[in-house]
């Protein structure tokens, strides 16, 4: 299926699914290698340079891989990845935050966790109790991570020793949040956040912020592996937008979702290829798109696989 582009507005109403929640804890019977053709709530998309056209999803049960059409589970356990992300130079390196599996003995939330093997396997590298990332990003070859907690002390944290000790701040928090953070795959003082009021842009480690986009909340953004253009998705009628001078100007895709109540909360950019783009919604929908966001192809509705 191809979704034609057109514009939708978020009904007023619809603004609440936008609402920085919490997840409680999930798990299922799946065991790593097996085909998924289902899941629950969907917290993460990324396509790293390293997985050669492997795509991840971090889900409410676990982290699936979707290759060539086939879903698979990653995951030894089913834990609930929040705060997706995965380093952009270093293979198999991926890091995430959310709650333990249901017969996991780890403390809730789990605060920043590590995976060294392609998600198979993590390790608790900080924060462990303490928060929960519902908006992550790695950068900068993986010395910088930002996140936002939505549970504990919130605010926007800053790491830049591969998330061992972190720097936290108020930012955000009398605002509604951060929905979505980009940190720059190559400057690690440079991070994008989508939140309630538009998307703003820190040079400086997240200590000041520039607002670069006002029309609507921006409930995800995402950078192209060079960090030269920027992609997010507005709540409004303009959908997807992208920018190539920092946010300064934009362009409209002409793609929104059909679903008032539904928005873009996820979106990945093919490392060998810019005009592929990879979009996940709050509702659990997966798209794909080959021309730089003009057109979608759906591989998974409501968290059921399309093949």
């Amino acid at each position: 299926m191809t979704i034609r582009p057109r514009h939708r507005a978020l009904a007023a109403s619809g603004v609440a699914v936008l609402a920085l929640t919490a997840c409680t804890d999930g798990g299922d019977d799946a065991q790593p290698g097996e085909a998924v053709d289902q899941f629950t709530h969907l917290h993460g998309v990324e396509a790293p340079a390293w997985a050669e056209g492997t795509v991840y999803l971090a889900t409410h049960q676990g982290l699936l891989a979707l290759e060539d059409d086939e879903w698979t589970r990653v995951s030894e356990k089913p834990h609930d990845f929040m705060g997706f992300s995965a380093n952009p130079d270093t293979p198999e390196t991926l890091y995430s935050s959310g709650h333990p599996a249901p017969d996991s003995d780890l403390p809730n939330p789990l605060g920043f966790m590590t995976s060294t093997d392609g998600g198979a396997t993590w390790q608790e590298t900080s924060l462990l109790g303490e928060v929960d990332f519902h908006a992550m990003d790695v950068g900068a070859g993986g010395d910088s991570a930002y996140g936002y907690n939505s549970s504990g002390k919130a605010g926007l944290y800053a790491s830049f020793d591969q998330g061992t000790t972190w720097e936290v701040t108020d930012t955000f928090t009398d605002t509604g949040g951060a929905y979505s953070l980009a940190a720059h795959p190559t400057d690690p003082d440079t991070v994008w956040a989508g939140t309630p009021e538009g998307l703003h842009m820190s040079t400086d480690q997240g200590t000041t912020w520039t607002q670069t986009y006002t029309g609507a909340p921006v409930t995800a953004v995402a950078l192209d592996p060079a960090g030269e253009r920027l992609w997010a998705y507005a709540a409004g009628e303009a959908g997807l937008i992208t920018s190539t001078d920092q946010g300064a100007t934009w362009e409209e895709t002409g793609w929104a979702l059909d679903d008032d109540e539904d928005a873009v909360g996820y979106l990945a950019v093919d490392p060998t290829d810019a005009d592929v783009l990879w979009a996940g919604t709050r509702k659990a929908d997966v798209y794909r798109s080959g021309d730089a966001g003009t057109t979608w192809e759906t591989k998974a509705s409501a968290g059921t696989v399309n093949n």
